[in-house]
């Protein structure tokens, strides 16, 4: 570690910083046309484009860079051994310290988008807006902490080399938006009522696969120290022992064999096109996404009388109306609360003496295919209503 001053006690984490560093930095342009149409519309078109300039990069500078032949079956680069337990054993350059993350700068990450809209003001206190939005972002890592480890370990998965700075689809992409709000006002003078309300829908967010720590192994299937940042393979066949090995699996009190988990895994992956069109390969970064999902938020405001000359309203609000409509409705369903999700159970490894041969062993809980999304992402999947008072001036 060039630079880096270091005693005979082993010390713990270490942040680096890169002589060159920089602050991040952003080019953004962005242009718009507003246009009066016939019927009183008014129609905007709006672009963006975004392109970093110095944005952050992680990496682990006391990894060993691999050889060109350092990598198992699957192609994916290692960057030490796997013993027969599952636990890695990643190659330093010292032992002194267990990690020395070097922060430095890349400058790949890029966005762009645009939005169609039309506005109307109608008769009779009306008044409409209907937009809809394309927009895509790429990036090397996805920063989400204010920890240096924590964006190594959690800003992507990778297979090849750590230093790589191959742009991939972002954790935060989500392609599609539609916006549909409309606003009507009583035509009371003295106090008038406004009933109002938003939806919107929007494409769902990205992830992908990882292997979940087993009772023994450590689903650090890259031996860099992290059971993180390391994407499945998805085998043509998972049925094939060559390709994938399981391992007895007991779930509430059933025991399912080998052949019954890779029957199961392999209809998991044919059910899902994400998985199914990338068969034979190691799946990319970002590649699986989320449901879409449509939320709708109503309010009606109440003008109250001027109370010494200052306006009052009494405001009643319901967010994610569609979920007290129904309760199967404005729910945001993720396959996990992270881009990274655990699918399938780490073991242990195959020990052959020859690193390329090893293969990873795996149970598959066959329960997984009745819920590929379990999980409700936040308090915002649910409807909620307030009532308040509002002052202005």
């Amino acid at each position: 570690l060039p630079g880096l001053a270091l005693g005979t006690t082993p010390v713990g984490t270490v942040n680096v910083a890169d002589p060159n560093l920089r602050f991040p930095q952003v080019w953004r342009a962005t242009l718009a046309y507003d246009r009066k149409l016939p019927f009183d519309l008014i129609a905007t078109v709006e672009g963006y484009y975004s392109q970093s300039v110095n944005d952050l990069f992680y990496t682990d500078a006391n990894l060993r860079i691999p050889s060109d032949t350092a990598r198992d079956l699957n192609g994916r680069v290692l960057y030490g051994s796997i013993g027969a337990n599952g636990v890695p054993s990643p190659s330093f350059v010292t032992s002194l310290v267990p990690r020395a993350i070097r922060i430095s700068n890349q400058s790949e990450n890029y966005q762009y988008g645009a939005t169609a809209q039309l506005r109307k003001v109608f008769s009779y206190g009306w008044e409409a807006t209907a937009a809809y939005t394309y927009q895509r972002s790429f990036s090397v890592t996805d920063l989400t902490s204010s920890v240096a480890l924590s964006n190594w370990q959690f800003g992507r998965v990778y297979s090849g080399a750590q230093t790589a700075t191959n742009v991939d689809v972002s954790a935060f992409d989500q392609p599609h938006r539609v916006l549909l709000a409309g606003t009507w006002t009583t035509p009371f003078k003295s106090a008038p009522t406004a009933i109002s309300f938003i939806y919107s829908w929007q494409s769902g967010t990205p992830f992908a696969y990882i292997p979940i720590a087993g009772a023994t192994g450590s689903a650090d299937l890259n031996a860099d120290g992290s059971n993180a940042n390391d994407p499945i393979f998805i085998p043509t066949d998972a049925r094939d022992p060559n390709q994938m090995r399981f391992t007895p699996l007991t779930v509430g009190g059933v025991t399912y064999t080998p052949a019954q988990q890779a029957d199961a895994f392999d209809r998991f992956i044919s059910g899902d096109e994400c998985l199914n069109s990338q068969r034979g390969q190691i799946m990319k970064r970002n590649s699986c996404r989320n449901p879409s999902f449509a939320q709708m938020d109503i309010s009606v405001r109440q003008s109250l009388p001027k109370w010494f000359g200052q306006n009052l309203a009494l405001e009643f609000q319901v967010f994610n109306f569609l979920n007290a409509l129904n309760p199967d409705w404005g729910k945001v369903r993720s396959a996990g609360a992270n881009p990274q999700v655990g699918l399938i159970n780490h073991t242990g490894n195959t020990v052959t003496g020859n690193i390329r041969t090893s293969q990873p062993t795996f149970t598959f809980n066959p329960t997984n295919l009745t819920n590929r999304y379990p999980t409700l992402v936040n308090v915002g999947g649910f409807w909620r209503s307030q009532i308040g008072i509002r002052y202005s001036f």
